[in-house]
């Protein structure tokens, strides 16, 4: 019985944690090895194969995974125990053939609708119900898999036994995917002395701040005939909602204590993300192919990626590719779509980025701030944090509508998902038996704070780990060991001054816990005036060991958050502001103020209702699942451009599944001076009805001041239309006006204007 292609789910760790996977292990022993996976026609053979290798970048696991039970024949996998690489030599199980021999069951060109020239190996269309005749969603699935909603089949017949395995029928898929690869997968950890097996992973995506990755390849240098395959680095992505996903109300929040066990054999049934590096076979696509499958068939190539082409062309800041050891400028197709395994039934998206310039591995943009990585690779994380903002463009994933599957339309990535394993290699159709193909190095690092069930996921929108300034918590590390130093850094603004103070460090020592585990316990608050620090927004985590004389370092992104703040019209914090909390069982209910003391709504870090906002305008609650709106007053303030006497925030929902509902700002007219000089040029072809499809105009704010400032800014909106979409800034629609327009606080690279600068790239859309 064949095993397909073998996924992993992982489990996670505990408490409010940043944790580092940063550095090397202990160097091992250098042991030169290989594997020879064998094929049979139908499922035989000798087909996966694997080993852990310790090499300078970790503890990560090779394997062979010649999975398509349509082929036969073999290759040779070299791999050394103590280096993060392999290479594939002597390649002789094809999937696809073209001009060369077809070594699979006999073939007469025109005999198969499905191959009618005999390309591909195996015969038939693989939907078809050996017991039935017919085509059915169940056909190719063996024997029960009690978590997946469309399972058993519905005759309930095992569809692949004996002759009639349709593993075997016209998939066109490639026949081996020869990887590496770190986390559990199908049950198979590396590593495997972590608790739990596989650390660092899981992640749950929305905690993770940055992963640092490397991957290096070598390709043929001539292409054969009929060449077929892909360089592909894979993130695998799971909703940890089992067994009973369609029970299961709140995705992601599980914590699952037997990563190993949980999905073996089974399937993730989250998302996955290739990237495509390299490949052989695929044409890249053109502008009328986006989200138009017929379009992109009249020219594909031998090859291409699951479901349909949704963007083309579009670049992915913050990455490049190394082309001849030069770093150089790619885009991508994005392609995606939702696919069933032919093992056992379970659906999962897959979210295709194909290098259109084909190189040996990425890199990050030295011109995109924080994306080159510190181990010289790239941040693949940006990947995951593109793939999640799809839905955001109105982009989904679907099932084929020409399989039999039943219809179904999703979110591409949800952020609340589980990270559980990376897998790097090779899926191929065709390669010569004389080329060799390569992984010269790999290495996974992710920078994440542990969400799940023990943090509740807390993350900014971009993924970036946060804490509350009052949070007491846990930093986490794992590295060499044993170590002459470990320590810890966050490096933040101090609000406790006037300015407030850049760069301001705390710091302390992490304490080796075995096995090259760190820990530091009672790290924060943060928000400690008494001390002479208050720390809010961006700040960085850094974690530095050193071993045998050598430092290993890094730094990833943290954000520390009060819920909310005041602020007049020039951007000042206004102190001693009024804030009630108002709260709906519904969107659209009556709001009503929570009463004060409630503990069954508000938590006992502040049942204070109103609050009064303090001298850096922080106000925060932590409340139960509601909606809610939050109401701001003060005496001689108004809203701005009005004299209401008090200004609303827009409602919010709160909920268990849902992000934390922060950076809540909300702007006052005080009688300050107004704000800096603003413009704002609406572009051609000018304003429209939002039934026309509404404008968009870039947004000037000048400094005309003899200091560098942090800009804030209120402007009118032309027409009074809905703002529906920002870039590099956020702000508040008030009616016509749009206020507490301040640089975007996921990524405020323009936050500060020196005298006499101006903000650029900087604007907004209307829509609905």
């Amino acid at each position: 019985m064949a095993t397909l292609r073998r996924r992993a789910l992982l489990a996670g760790t505990g408490l409010l944690a940043l944790v580092a996977a940063v550095l090397p292990p202990a160097a091992a022993q250098a042991a030169p090895a290989s594997f020879t996976p064998t094929a049979t026609y139908n499922g035989g053979g000798n087909r996966y194969t694997g080993a852990t290798v310790t090499s300078p970048e970790g503890v990560y696991r090779v394997a062979t995974n010649l999975w398509n039970p349509a082929v036969s024949g073999g290759f040779t996998m070299n791999y050394d125990t103590a280096q993060s690489g392999f290479s594939v030599t002597n390649y002789t199980a094809n999937s696809y053939f073209g001009s060369d021999a077809n070594t699979g069951p006999a073939c007469t060109n025109g005999a198969d609708s499905f191959d009618p020239n005999c390309d591909w190996a195996g015969a038939g269309d693989p939907w078809i119900n050996p017991n039935s005749g017919v085509r059915d969603q169940y056909a190719t699935t063996g024997g029960t898999a009690p978590f997946v909603a469309q399972q058993p089949p519905a005759d309930g017949v095992n569809h692949t036994t004996g002759t009639a395995n349709e593993f075997s029928h016209q998939i066109h898929a490639p026949a081996a995917y020869p990887s590496i690869i770190a986390g559990c997968h199908w049950g198979e950890c590396a590593p495997t002395a972590t608790t739990p097996p596989g650390a660092p992973f899981p992640k749950q995506a929305a905690g993770v701040a940055r992963m640092d990755s490397v991957w290096n390849i070598s390709t043929p240098a001539t292409a054969g005939t009929n060449e077929a395959w892909d360089a592909s680095y894979d993130i695998w992505f799971d909703s940890n909602c089992r067994p009973q996903p369609t029970g299961c109300a709140n995705q992601g929040s599980t914590l699952p204590t037997n990563p190993a066990a949980l999905n073996n054999p089974g399937q993730n049934d989250g998302a996955e993300i290739m990237i495509w590096v390299n490949n052989q076979g695929y044409n890249n696509a053109n502008a009328a192919d986006a989200q138009n499958p017929a379009s992109y068939a009249a020219h594909a190539g031998k090859i291409q990626p699951a479901g349909q082409p949704l963007l083309v062309n579009v670049s992915i800041p913050g990455i490049r590719t190394i082309v001849n050891g030069v770093s150089t400028a790619t885009t991508f197709d994005v392609w995606g779509g939702r696919v069933r395994s032919f093992d056992n039934g379970v659906r999962w998206n897959v979210i295709s980025f194909v290098a259109r310039t084909k190189g040996t591995g990425l890199v990050g943009d030295p011109a995109v701030p924080q994306s080159v990585a510190a181990n010289g690779g790239f941040d693949s994380h940006i990947f995951t944090k593109y793939a999640a903002s799809l839905d955001d463009m109105g982009i989904y994933c679907a099932t084929d509508p020409g399989s039999p599957i039943t219809p179904e339309q999703t979110t591409c990535l949800e952020m609340r998902w589980w990270l559980t394993s990376v897998q790097a290699g090779f899926e191929i159709w065709n390669l010569p038996q004389a080329s060799t193909i390569a992984t010269t190095k790999f290495s996974v690092n992710p920078v994440a704070v542990s969400g799940g069930i023990n943090t509740g996921g807390r993350a900014t929108a971009d993924g970036t780990p946060l804490v509350h300034w009052d949070d007491v918590f846990v930093i986490n590390a794992t590295g060499c060991t044993p170590s002459t130093s470990a320590t810890w850094k966050i490096v933040g603004r101090n609000y406790a001054t006037t300015p407030p103070t850049e760069g301001f460090t705390l710091s302390g020592n992490l304490t080796d816990t075995g096995s090259g585990t760190y820990t530091a316990t009672g790290v924060g608050p943060l928000r400690n005036p008494n001390a002479g620090y208050v720390l809010h927004d961006e700040a960085q985590v850094i974690i530095a060991i050193t071993c045998g004389g050598q430092t290993f370092t890094s730094t990833g992104n943290l954000f520390i958050d009060p819920s909310g703040r005041v602020f007049n019209t020039a951007g000042a914090a206004v102190s001693g502001a009024t804030v009630t909390l108002y709260r709906s069982a519904t969107q659209n209910g009556t709001y009503t103020v929570v009463p004060n003391g409630s503990t069954t709504i508000m938590s006992p870090r502040n049942r204070v209702n109103p609050s009064i906002t303090n001298g850096y305008g922080f106000y925060r609650w932590d409340v139960s699942p509601g909606w809610y709106k939050v109401r701001v007053a003060k005496a001689g303030c108004t809203q701005p451009g009005t004299t209401q006497p008090y200004v609303d925030s827009a409602v919010k929902q709160v909920a268990v599944n849902l992000p934390p509902v922060t950076n809540l700002d909300l702007v006052l007219s005080c009688g300050e001076t107004p704000s800096l000089p603003t413009t704002v040029v609406v572009r051609a072809p000018g304003v429209r009805p939002i039934s026309q499809g509404g404008y968009c105009a870039d947004v000037y704010v000048t400094n005309n001041t003899g200091t560098a400032k942090e800009w804030f800014t209120t402007f009118a909106i032309p027409a009074g239309q809905h703002v529906s979409q920002t870039w590099n800034m956020v702000l508040t629609q008030q009616g016509a006006t749009a206020t507490n327009v301040h640089a975007d606080p996921v990524n405020p690279w323009n936050k500060i204007l020196q005298p006499g600068q101006t903000t650029s790239n900087v604007g907004f859309c209307t829509g609905p």
